[in-house]
């Protein structure tokens, strides 16, 4: 039996650590997090 996990592309994981950064203090990830954000949408 498989199960079928999702997948975390690259840009995922750069978007989690960017907000794992914002959560620790670093306000200057906050224009690279929208970024992001927008580019995938």
């Amino acid at each position: 039996m498989t199960t079928n996990l999702p997948t975390l592309t690259m840009s995922a994981v750069q978007l989690k650590t960017q907000i794992d950064k914002f959560y620790k203090g670093d306000f200057e990830a906050i224009p690279t997090i929208f970024e992001s954000i927008l580019k995938r949408k």
